[in-house]
């Protein structure tokens, strides 16, 4: 099992990295990030580093690709084995409209974020957002409402949020906004760091997450436009609009576009990381806040990709997440309207089927020779009887890949 790796080098040789920089955060001085020939931010020890053995319990206790334990149970109203802590779910969207069209599924979380900066709250917004270049994804610093608009959109490439957290120095109030399993690895640390110089993270924000695509898979659309990588100006994955379209803009002032279904469903999560393919969190249980693109769905309950008016189902999952939702309506810095979280099943059956083929699907990657994260707490096996034909499938299809792949368990 995965939680044999004890360093970093270890985890990426594993397929098991997800490049969230907490490592590096914990040892700067024996953890490096940098972008591997795969396509994705992967973490390393430096040359002729190695980690203590209390080093190597404090990375296995914190390190997301090595899985994690499922929160307790807070018994909220709407709390399910299937979708974690619920304490409120409502459809929700920003109330400015340029917030709204901007955002990538209604700007609920970029409308957060600026709120709390203007309500004091915070010092500052930790995201990503586009970097120096257009192939490349940098953390930000936000410190102003306006400026969290360049959080908005999503970043469907890899990234390193957190290396240099450690930078804004002890006792700063921020708030963070990253993947589930970058909030998993960054909240694991800080809990057991609290006094060791770190900022202060007053709320945890994050969103549903399908996995993150390597830069291939980015380089792929940008082929498939006809576009040379040399001659971007910018590049949007999604936004202005809902779902919005994947949207460049060449240095000569040309734009090219494709749809969302096309970019992310045809060509995009073709190029997931394995680990993402081995996750059993895909829908933020250990953020604060968390928001899921609320699609319409056809007689099927196949979701549609329509262009309208951006929403997110958001899911407040601990009291200090509730609260500051509450605060946000109350000064209309997002509007919503209830929402029942069973209804996610529909309008993200992805969530749910990566749940229900979970333990067929990590068995696969295991018997195949591949490490594999562990999911401490969540009743995997329980979930197989819903969906015994396509577990099959999967541990079939999972147990092929990781023999193709010839990953050696560490």
């Amino acid at each position: 099992m995965a939680r044999n790796i004890g360093d970093p080098t270890a985890v990426t040789n594993g397929d098991l990295c997800v490049g969230c920089g907490v490592c590096a955060l914990a040892f700067p001085k024996k953890v490096s990030m940098s972008r591997g020939s795969n396509g994705f931010e992967e973490a390393h020890l430096t040359a002729g580093s190695e980690l203590t053995p209390d080093e190597s319990d404090q990375f296995r206790r914190f390190c997301p690709g090595l899985g994690y334990e499922r929160p307790r149970r807070t018994g909220g109203p709407q709390s399910t084995a299937m979708w974690g802590n619920v304490i409120e779910a409502r459809e929700a969207w920003a109330s400015d409209r340029d917030v709204r069209r901007t955002g990538s599924s209604g700007g609920a979380i970029t409308a957060i974020a600026g709120h709390l900066i203007a309500s004091g709250k915070v010092e500052a917004v930790l995201g990503i957002a586009e970097g120096s270049e257009p192939l490349t994804n940098e953390m930000r610093v936000i410190r102003s409402v306006d400026a969290c608009a360049t959080l908005s959109g999503s970043r469907y490439s890899p990234a390193t949020p957190f290396q240099h957290l450690g930078d804004l120095g002890t006792g700063a109030r921020i708030a963070v906004v990253g993947k589930p399993c970058d909030i998993a690895g960054l909240r694991r640390f800080l809990t057991s760091h609290s006094e060791d110089g770190y900022p202060t993270v007053v709320v945890y924000l994050s969103f549903f997450c399908a996995g993150t695509p390597s830069w291939k898979g980015t380089r792929e659309v940008l082929s498939r436009l006809d576009v040379d990588g040399r001659e971007l100006e910018s590049l949007r994955y999604r936004g202005n609009g809902w779902p919005g379209k994947f949207s460049v803009q060449l240095r000569g002032g040309e734009e090219r576009s494709m749809p969302y279904e096309k970019s992310w469903g045809q060509i995009l999560n073709k190029h997931l990381h394995t680990r993402c393919k081995l996750c059993q969190d895909g829908m933020g249980s250990q953020a604060d806040i968390v928001a899921a693109d609320s699609w319409e769905t056809d007689e099927r309950g196949y979701p549609l990709f329509t262009e309208s008016e951006g929403r997110s189902l958001l899911v407040s999952r601990t009291p200090v997440g509730e609260q500051i939702v509450q605060e946000a309506l109350a000064l209309d810095a997002i509007s919503a309207r209830p929402a029942d979280i069973q209804s996610l099943g529909n309008v993200q059956p992805s969530q749910r089927t990566r749940r229900e083929v979970g333990a067929a699907r990590g068995l696969g990657y295991r018997l195949g020779g591949h490490s594999v994260p562990s999911w401490r707490g969540v009743p995997r096996w329980r979930w197989l009887a819903r969906r015994p034909i396509l577990s099959i499938r999967q541990f079939v299809g999972a147990f092929r890949r990781a023999r193709r792949e010839r990953r050696v368990s560490i």
